[in-house]
């Protein structure tokens, strides 16, 4: 048989029931079984060689397109860098895919029961439904504690899933509608004020999402209808006080906690109008109000309101068919839909859930940014937010939904490598002083604070979506896999993460995937590659970054008033110090292995006498007997060595340091320290 004369492997009558198809069994066989069981004449379809796509000539060669496997519905649609999708003369796509759907249908109810319910990739993430801390399973944490010789792991699990939990229960009650009256007069804000909030939105927050028409909401909240716009409209009343809520957090309006701070007031009277809006019929005033709602909502002050807000907001576009417009790309229906894409994509990728947007249903143009946010000519932000979110929908598409469970690892394999040479594509579509990867310097390029944030999204996307990939290849284990470079490529991706913590603006405004779930992806995963290979060359920078992740989310709860207690986390780099130095120095005997880790730091490195201080500073090797040099403060510092026994400034907090003396400050003489 040549090769033009290949059949399909499955009959054509096996195709149109969708059932499994026994092939012939042999060559003088003229039927599958299903066919000779129903006397009905079985026919092979030629295999159809598939043609290649052929791409426009004016498509940029930095930005190729890529196109994976056919995989389920949500995965036959090629993204390319231009506004219009090419045209291929014969697309792969029949729409005939089978999906775990049809095996049950088909009756093979049993085997796709136990296939559906094997192991899977989606327990990679940190967070589940509701932001359900997922990380650590029992197993692991029943691992940790045989390894560590305690239970703090579990402990500080349990504490972060309570603190979780209290945050999601925060607001029980949806606020009352506000009266017409109260919507009239803004609270008595200003008309200062409500400019001032709405200039900070348009500069903070429409270069990021820009779906909005300044000038048409400018005349509106200036002019003399104003008034009488928010009592008779109620979609425009929504969409205004969102916009005030969003704005007024650059102003010192915002809060980590839902309180009676100004930016929740806004937002609580404009959550009462959605309540309304859920009844109304669909507009496009309606969506882009709950498209701003669902921005607020993204911070961690409201992060309950989240998923029903952008749910809604996506099903009410769909309804009204803004993922098939026809019209050009800056149409204020497109940039709306392709706002809430990238809204939604978003979130489903971080708490591992199903998309509600079907990708293969989506015609609408690609919106062009007038206005560049990064302040580059040829760089379009929006654009490349539009791509990276199109990838995670392809990830979840390809490795975590049901339908491909039960294949063989190379389907993986090969998967996960397309995925990250895709990923590698977009990444070097942006222009290398915003590139992912390079590392940040005061460019001349970030000369404001929005240039930042739009850099630092294109950073935690890409190592987040990094170091996704890189583990999912690590938990599959595949033969032909590295795994040695595969964990060199996760430690960096990780230290990446943490060393750009120091950049993240700290304030209620702040998406929660970037405040948080990315930069406490990377501290668990670090703190697991510490405590498998404790002895590792790069172990000391990787303590040393831990407690940067520690203290990114102390700066949390120092600016939440304690509200966000961040500060639990440092116990995980105190934990790994203890298991390094139980491991990689020789055990004193009055320290049993396993026991200092569960002590505080100044219990367990704190001695009460001379014999146990020489015992420590031997342990640790510090230097007991270099010759102490003159000191500025005419400090008695000759005195009994005994008294500083152990101390040395580059390991202050993991040596012995005595207590102070008030004689010390008022410089009594040697003699009577040392009497």
């Amino acid at each position: 048989m040549s090769r033009h004369d290949k059949r399909m492997k499955s009959c054509d009558q096996c195709k149109a029931r969708k059932v499994r198809c026994s092939g012939r069994e042999h060559r003088e066989a003229t039927s599958c079984l299903n066919c000779a069981r129903r006397n009905e004449a079985c026919h092979f379809s030629l295999l159809r060689k598939p043609q290649r796509l052929k791409y426009r000539a004016d498509v940029p060669a930095t930005t190729p397109a890529v196109h994976l496997p056919s995989l389920s519905d949500d995965t036959h649609q090629t993204l390319e860098a231009n506004d219009a999708p090419a045209i291929s003369e014969a697309t792969q796509y029949d729409g005939l895919q089978e999906l775990h759907l049809d095996r049950l249908l088909a009756g093979s109810c049993l085997g796709s029961a136990r296939q559906a319910q094997c192991e899977s990739l989606q327990t990679l993430g940190v967070f589940g439904s509701e932001y359900s801390l997922t990380f650590f399973s029992e197993a692991r944490l029943a691992s940790l504690g045989l390894r560590l010789g305690h239970d703090r792991i579990s402990k500080i699990r349990a504490q972060m899933a309570a603190i979780i939990t209290q945050r999601m229960r925060t607001v029980e009650r949806v606020p009352a509608p506000a009266c017409d009256n109260d919507r009239c007069r803004v609270f008595g804000a200003s008309d200062t004020f409500i400019t001032t909030c709405i200039r900070a939105y348009f500069e903070h927050v429409h270069p990021i999402y820009p779906f909005l028409d300044r000038s048409q909401v400018e005349s509106i909240a200036s002019g003399p209808q104003l008034q009488e716009k928010l009592a008779i409209d109620k979609a425009w009343s929504a969409l205004f006080f969102g916009i005030l809520a969003l704005g007024s957090q650059y102003n010192d309006g915002g809060s980590f906690q839902p309180t009676n701070n100004v930016a929740w007031k806004f937002f609580s009277t404009a959550l009462a109008i959605f309540l309304d809006l859920l009844i109304t019929k669909a507009s496009l005033v309606s969506v882009q109000a709950i498209t701003t709602l669902a921005i607020f909502a993204s911070n961690v002050s409201c992060m309950q309101f989240e998923y029903a807000l952008v749910a809604e907001g996506v099903k009410k576009a769909q309804m009204l068919g803004y993922n098939r417009l026809s019209t050009p790309g800056n149409d204020a229906r497109n940039r709306t839909f392709w706002v809430l894409f990238c809204l939604e994509k978003t979130m489903t990728f971080t708490i591992a859930k199903s998309s509600s947007i079907i990708d293969s249903d989506i015609s609408s143009a690609l919106p062009v940014q007038e206005d560049q946010a990064v302040g580059h000519e040829e760089f379009d932000s929006f654009l490349t937010l539009i791509r990276l979110s199109r990838l995670f929908s392809r990830i979840y598409a390809s490795l975590h939904s049901v339908s491909i469970r039960g294949r063989p690892r190379d389907y993986f394999k090969s998967t996960i490598d397309r995925l990250r040479d895709e990923l590698e594509c977009w990444r070097m579509s942006i222009p290398p002083p915003f590139r992912p990867g390079q590392g940040f310097r005061n460019h001349h390029h970030f000369q404001t604070a929005q240039m930042v944030n739009i850099y630092i999204r294109f950073h935690y996307g890409y190592h987040n979506t990094m170091l996704h990939l890189n583990r999912a290849a690590l938990h599959l284990r595949h033969p032909d896999t590295d795994l040695s470079k595969t964990v060199s490529d996760i430690m960096r991706t990780t230290r990446s993460i943490l060393e750009m913590t120091k950049c993240i603006d700290v304030q209620p405004y702040t998406p929660l995937w970037i405040l948080a779930a990315v930069p406490l992806t990377a501290l668990f995963v670090l703190f697991d590659l510490v405590i498998d290979n404790p002895s590792h060359s790069d172990t000391a920078a990787n303590l040393a970054l831990l407690d940067i992740g520690s203290g990114h989310f102390s700066r949390i709860e120092y600016a939440s008033q304690g509200t966000l207690p961040g500060s639990i986390l440092s116990e995980f780099a105190h934990i790994a110090r203890c298991y390094v130095r139980e491991k990689t120095q020789p055990q004193s005997d009055s320290i049993t292995p396993g026991i200092s880790a569960l002590v505080s730091p100044t219990t367990a490195l704190a001695p009460t006498g001379p014999d146990q201080v020489s015992k420590v500073v031997t342990q640790v090797g510090l230097p007991t007997n270099d010759p102490i040099q003159p000191n500025a403060a005419n400090w008695p510092l000759q005195a009994d060595a005994e008294v500083l026994a152990g101390t040395d400034i580059l390991d202050l907090f993991g040596s012995y340091l005595p207590e102070w003396n008030e004689e010390w400050i008022l410089g009594a003489p040697a003699t009577t320290l040392a009497s």
